[in-house]
């Protein structure tokens, strides 16, 4: 199991997450607050998968609001896309896919900071591997009643992103774009 320098929880097989202590200050049992949505299904768990585009950090703060509205745990997620990498073997591509994972672990760590800040619990997950494939794997793990995602990550300039548009068309949650 991956474990996360600055975290002392044990990591999940998908990666590591954030020290309990740190999920947000929200006192007792959050589910006990938990509001209905229109259709009477309520919202428990909201997943997003973010990176360092302008679309996940909209998103996030989405996810953030909603989570917050809610009562919802957010489960925050970084993938270090390896599907033109293959996976590492003691190579120079273990090295880039770390150098990866540290950027990411930056960018889950300002998610979960201004989460807290709202009172929302959070957790935050950082793996590699095909990000669509990570990210429902993820979202089956814990569960998870929502996907929020941006339109495009940040190897996307001038289109929908191709991780986005297979979530929406493969998955079956329910997938905010």
């Amino acid at each position: 199991m991956e474990q996360h320098p600055d975290t002392s929880e044990e990591g999940s097989t998908r990666g590591s997450r954030t020290d309990p202590a740190s999920r947000g200050a929200r006192g007792g049992d959050s589910r006990n607050n938990r509001t209905s949505s229109k259709n009477g299904a309520t919202i428990d768990t909201v997943l997003v998968p973010v990176d360092v585009s302008e679309h996940a950090q909209r998103a996030a703060a989405h996810a953030i609001a909603l989570a917050q509205r809610e009562g919802a745990t957010l489960h925050a997620l970084y993938v270090v896309d390896t599907r033109e990498m293959g996976e590492p073997a003691l190579s120079s591509m273990e090295i880039v896919i770390e150098e990866r994972k540290e950027r990411g672990w930056k960018v889950l760590a300002a998610v979960a900071e201004t989460a807290e800040r709202h009172g929302v619990p959070v957790e935050t997950i950082c793996c590699h591997g095909d990000p669509a494939d990570e990210i429902r794997a993820v979202a089956d793990e814990i569960d998870s009643d929502l996907i929020i995602v941006g339109k495009r990550g940040e190897t996307h300039e001038h289109r929908g992103g191709t991780v986005t548009r297979e979530l929406l068309r493969e998955d079956d949650r329910v997938v905010v774009v």
